[in-house]
């Protein structure tokens, strides 16, 4: 293969290789160069890079202590990767140059920013559900990589003008916080070279005698050994309950099937008998702990009845940090090692790998354990324990039994509200003449040129509209 550094200096384009010491325990991968970066021929020295050492930083890593690169040691058009092939380069020449900075430098952790860095050194995409996890590199074996997104992602939705909506800025907020929790990851990881991750003991096919085992044995501890649950059932699409994962540890989970395939796991004789020692068990003092429990209260209160829980993982997130997302995925990704497995669900489609499902049933539930015990450690450091299990959790029965019952709805006087509603829109169309509101052409002759109101304009086009924004606009101008 024809150096690429070569390449570029016959073309007369800027090479900038990576800075810092090599014998560094951190790198630090970026995409490729920028401006900034091009004209002063260092790595991160822009917005982004400006961003990145606020947050190692907080994160209490020096900057100086890492070694800083990109994959793309050259600034493509417009700073798009996707572009370089109008300069005659592909992402794939510089590889070997980023593998060759690896191998010298043997780093304990490397911190990939943004998804063409998380792709180039894992193969694994996309960013926004891998970041945080502890991979191995396939680009060096035995090499430790952490992703998470690129600073440039947080200036972009912050500063980009009138393009960057509210929407934007609250997820540029959630991305940043995402990415101090990944570079603390990052520190913490780069004490070790080992890639620990955990090795969770899934039991997924039990017999019969083997549920009642253990059912039984919680069951009948209760009064000297009250034991905290996780439990998480899936549900196919036909409705029905595919499978139960209970974890009171979270190194070991079990999976009760009741689908195999399409068809049922049991008799219907051994499925009603599982069902009375759920039941049993959901009805003694064990504290039980669900991610989402309303969702799975739904199908499980028919089965075994009204039942206390103990606590919501998604809800104790909400209360804690309520500018990050409250998914599983997310909250295993900053709470626990699990690398990221959500879309091992995607296989209950197929029949023929239903195993994959119970092991992603039993794994969801020793992750959601995990998960709990260590926001039970931030509650109580936030002074806000009393407050979720004294008054948010009591919340719970009653938002169940609305969701179950529903709401009683007058329908008189939800016909007369309809009425009323149609009349004053019968009276509107008649005002309004032959003028049609669905009409874009007609809208903008009749509020532009007729009424002669201020013309609204499209951020991004440029272009004259007369969409909901626009009438809002002008409702307050009239």
């Amino acid at each position: 293969m024809e150096n690429v550094r070569l390449k570029c200096e016959a073309k007369g384009i800027k090479f900038v290789g990576g800075v810092g010491p090599y014998n560094a325990k951190i790198v630090i991968v970026g995409e490729a160069l920028g401006v900034e970066e091009e004209k002063q021929e260092i790595p991160f020295c822009g917005g982004a890079g400006r961003l990145l050492n606020f947050i190692l930083k907080r994160a209490r890593v020096s900057r100086e202590d890492c070694f800083v690169t990109n994959v793309v040691k050259v600034r493509p058009p417009q700073n798009k990767v996707e572009r370089l092939s109008e300069i005659g380069l592909t992402v794939s020449e510089f590889v070997p140059l980023l593998k060759e900075e690896l191998q010298e430098i043997k780093p304990s952790v490397v911190l990939a920013l943004g998804e063409t860095a998380f792709e180039v050194l894992t193969s694994l995409k996309p960013i926004s559900k891998w970041r945080g996890s502890i991979v191995e590199s396939s680009l060096v074996p035995k090499l430790k990589v952490i992703g998470t997104y690129h600073p440039a992602a947080v200036l972009w939705a912050f500063y980009g003008g009138e393009i960057a909506k509210e929407s934007l800025k609250k997820k540029a907020k959630q991305i940043r916080v995402l990415i101090e929790l990944d570079v603390k990851r990052m520190r913490e990881e780069s004490e070790t070279a080992e890639i620990n991750v955990p090795k969770r003991r899934l039991f997924i096919s039990p017999s019969l005698n083997e549920v009642h085992a253990l059912l039984d044995g919680l069951s009948s501890y209760l009064d000297f050994d009250i034991k905290k649950i996780a439990v998480d059932i899936e549900v196919d699409s036909s409705g029905l309950i595919s499978c139960l994962g209970l974890s009171c540890d979270p190194e070991y989970a079990l999976c009760i099937p009741f689908r195999k395939g399409y068809s049922s796991y049991w008799s219907e004789g051994e499925e009603d008998i599982i069902w009375r020692w759920l039941e049993e068990l959901f009805h003694s003092k064990h504290l039980f702990i669900f991610q989402n429990a309303l969702f799975d209260l739904m199908w499980l209160v028919p089965k075994v009845g009204y039942f206390d829980v103990y606590m919501d993982t998604m809800w104790a997130a909400q209360l804690l940090y309520a500018e990050l997302p409250k998914d599983l995925g997310t909250l295993a990704s900053i709470y626990t090692r699990e690398p990221y497995y959500k879309d091992e669900r995607k296989v209950w489609k197929d029949a023929t790998i239903t195993e994959q499902l119970w092991s992603y049933n039993a794994k969801d539930a020793a992750v959601t354990l995990e998960v709990a015990l260590r926001l039970e450690e931030e509650l109580d450091q936030a002074r806000q324990g009393d407050f979720f299990f004294g008054f948010v959790m009591q919340l719970l029965p009653v938002l169940l039994k609305m969701q179950m019952r529903g709401i009683r709805v007058d329908q008189r006087v939800r016909e007369d509200i309809r009425r009323q509603l149609m009349e004053s829109k019968s009276q509107l169309e008649k005002e309004l003449g032959n003028l049609n509101v669905r009409s874009p052409k007609q809208m903008k002759q009749f509020l532009y040129e007729e009424l002669k109101l201020p013309k609204q304009y499209k951020k991004k086009t440029k272009q004259i509209t007369t969409d909901k924004e626009a009438l809002l606009k002008l409702r307050k101008k009239v």
